[in-house]
Order: C-alpha cells, then sequence, then structure tokens
C-alpha cells in the first residue's frame, strides 16, 4: 500500500510539473513604457574596447534607478544595469 501511494504522489507532482499549463493559469502582463530624453547622454565618448553593440555608456544609470526607487518603491543597491 505504501509503495501505491508514492506511485501516485511521484505520478500527480510529475504531472503539475511538467505540465502546469493543464492545471494553473497563467497571466501575462507587458507594460510599455518611454523614456525620459534627459537619461540619455549621447555626447558621451565611448569608453575604450567598445563593442559597437553595449550602448550602456550613454545611458544615465543612476537616474533610472532613483526613479524606479521614487515611482515603484524598489529598495536596494544597484549591482548591475
Amino acid at each position: 500500500m505504501a509503495a501505491l501511494a508514492a506511485i501516485f504522489f511521484f505520478s500527480a507532482t510529475g504531472l503539475t510539473l511538467n505540465h502546469p499549463d493543464w492545471f494553473f493559469r497563467e497571466q501575462t502582463t507587458t507594460v510599455e513604457r518611454s523614456m525620459e530624453p534627459a537619461w540619455l547622454k549621447i555626447d558621451r565618448p565611448s569608453p575604450a574596447g567598445w563593442d559597437e553593440v553595449d550602448f550602456g555608456h550613454q545611458v544615465d544609470k543612476l537616474s533610472v534607478v532613483e526613479y524606479l526607487r521614487a515611482e515603484h518603491k524598489i529598495a536596494g543597491r544597484m549591482t548591475g544595469f
């Protein structure tokens, strides 16, 4: 009886883990916003060794982070942008 119960348990958990869309409804929300033009620093020089793909040097990262902290009450340090 214990083995039968274990088989039923593992089969039920296997179904719910492998096919969550059968049992749980997933809701996706998409939000689009525009960036403040003041956050862009187009006139900054490119760093040495720039790969012409990452334009992170042209964004005022501190202003973006402070906006997110004030508007959305996000707390914590900015370690990566």
